[in-house]
């Protein structure tokens, strides 16, 4: 298996260990005996694309992208995913992004945040993470926190319908990331 295909594997199969197991038995049958297996291969054969639509759904938001967004996060929820489940992905990743922010803001690059990032981030995304950098700063990013924070907040306690909720706050931070950039 390529080092690609591992590193995605890591970062892309959750902890259940009986899914973990069955994934990779069925790259193993796929690859036959002697076989080698890329990251197209590992993309095209393991059935995590509810985790890869909820990953491309918020590196659009963060990067400004709402035609890019509102794709994702039909895929999404055509996949079953909750809304909350979304915003908290949306949270944990504006979270990542506002410690490297923080990184750049005392004086370090992009490049040198990113390539200390850890859990690292995955090469293909590295880019978008630099254009990230570029739009946001530490400041605006506490300010995004507060926001999806808030609408994890409204999904709970007000009744009102959770998907609404959730593409409001998408957007609304695909909308920041647009404006003003950093």
């Amino acid at each position: 298996m390529s080092r690609d295909a591992v590193d995605f594997l890591v970062q892309h199969l959750g902890g259940d260990r009986l899914l973990t197991r069955a994934e990779l038995e069925k790259l193993t049958l796929y690859a036959g005996e002697g076989g080698r297996i890329d990251l197209d291969d590992v993309r095209a054969v393991t059935a995590e694309s509810a985790a890869l639509s909820l990953d491309d759904a918020v590196l659009a938001a963060a990067e400004g992208d709402a035609t890019a967004l509102d794709r994702a996060l039909g895929r999404v929820f055509q996949e079953g995913e909750s809304a909350v489940s979304v915003i908290r992905a949306l949270l944990r990743h504006l979270q990542r992004l506002h410690v490297l922010a923080v990184r750049v803001a005392a004086g370090g690059s992009r490049d040198d945040a990113i390539r200390a990032a850890r859990p690292p981030i995955f090469f293909k995304q590295q880019d978008s993470w630099r254009r990230q950098l570029q739009r946001w700063s530490e400041t605006r990013l506490r300010l995004a926190l507060d926001r999806v924070a808030e609408a994890e907040f409204r999904m709970k306690q007000t009744g009102l319908p959770a998907e609404t909720l959730c593409r409001e706050a998408m957007f609304s931070i695909a909308e920041a990331a647009r404006s003003r950039p950093s």
